[in-house]
């Protein structure tokens, strides 16, 4: 992902760029307002930090101008200034959020992989169940903010499960579905991963809500 870092403060502006660049960001910085803005129009970046008070256009100037223009990424103001009333301008002029001066680079670097993890999924719509959000594309599973750490066949078994939901699973046609072959005995591997799968997205993998087992067939998604 394109982080823009607009700063007029040098030392600032390359320790964040260098920040940014080790977590494998694509990073371009720009030292005044009119250049902040050109650079958004052209780069595109999917983030920007900007510096409220800044040479030339001010940032929340700039933060104006790019919402005028359609400009679609977000905007995480930096700004020395504590006061309410400046947050509250910083908001209403399109910033999405702020971060006050002086500020801890590791806390800033959370702050802005949440904006863009929260981006990421606004992208691609979720598929609900229950207390769980499921992402095929990415195959990602979240439970509230946090990821849930999946297998890819632990991911491949409860999306299989949840587009057949409410419907018995034979652990043959599990096996064909999802391993991708016929069942030759080797049913244990689909327990084991029950199992596994059970104990990441259920609150009591003994008492299964979501991943239920149906006695003399096999596995259904009941949620």
């Amino acid at each position: 992902m394109k982080i823009l870092v607009v700063d007029d403060e040098e030392s600032l502006r390359e320790s964040l760029r260098f920040l940014l660049q080790q977590a494998q960001y694509q990073v371009e910085t720009a030292s005044d307002g009119l250049q902040g803005f050109q650079k958004a129009l052209e780069f595109q970046p999917d983030l920007i930090l900007l510096d409220g008070m800044l040479p030339g256009l001010d940032g929340l100037e700039v933060c104006r101008r790019l919402r005028a223009q359609q400009f679609p990424g977000i905007v995480l103001m930096l700004t020395a200034r504590g006061e309410e009333i400046d947050q509250v301008m910083g908001l209403e002029g399109g910033a999405d959020d702020y971060v006050v001066k002086p500020f801890r680079h590791l806390e800033l670097l959370a702050r802005v992989k949440a904006h863009l993890r929260r981006r990421g999924r606004d992208a691609e719509p979720g598929l609900r169940s229950g207390d769980l959000e499921i992402f095929p594309e990415r195959h990602e599973v979240w439970r509230s903010s946090s990821k849930l750490d999946l297998t890819p066949k632990e991911f491949a078994l409860l999306h299989f499960l949840y587009e057949h939901r409410r419907k018995a699973q034979s652990r043959e046609r599990i096996l064909s579905a999802v391993w991708g072959y016929e069942f030759d005995g080797e049913a244990r591997v689909v327990n084991v991963t029950v199992q596994r799968l059970r104990e990441k997205i259920e609150s009591d993998p003994a008492q299964p809500r979501y991943l239920v087992t149906v006695r003399g067939v096999g596995y259904m998604w009941d949620v």
